[in-house]
């Protein structure tokens, strides 16, 4: 029987198990590791670009047609404006959430329309 030792991130753990044993592997040791400072950034460096990767995989058919550019960017800048889009993205969706709650609080007054809540407002900081 051959041995062999296979780092897999903790993340990825079970699912690569799961992948040994489908494959015929018989007999899997787990050593657990006390992750270092650096597997633990590269870690998380690693979410952060598979996160970026998922959000922009729909608009890859779409980068097939349209013209490359000669000058690229450098894959962290391109990671931090995807995250700061994403960071946007959740606010915004935050706030409109809110907004809802809002509005079924409103609702609960009978049918108000938001330009007169508009209104209403000018008029007591006017």
């Amino acid at each position: 029987m051959k041995k062999i030792t296979l780092l897999v991130s903790e993340a990825d753990k079970e699912r690569f198990i799961a992948s040994l044993r489908k494959a015929g592997v018989l007999h899997i040791k787990q050593k657990k590791v006390e992750p270092s400072h650096e597997v633990t950034f590269t870690e998380d460096a690693i979410i952060k670009i598979e996160r970026a990767v998922d959000i922009l995989r729909p608009y890859a058919a779409l980068k097939r047609h349209a013209k490359e550019t000669e000058e690229r960017t450098s894959v962290h800048a391109d990671e931090d404006k995807v995250s700061e889009l994403w960071e946007e993205r959740l606010e915004i969706c935050s706030e409109l959430e809110e907004l809802k709650r809002k509005l079924r609080w409103f609702r609960i007054w009978g049918k108000i329309e938001p330009e007169d809540l508009k209104k209403i407002q000018e008029k007591g900081s006017g």
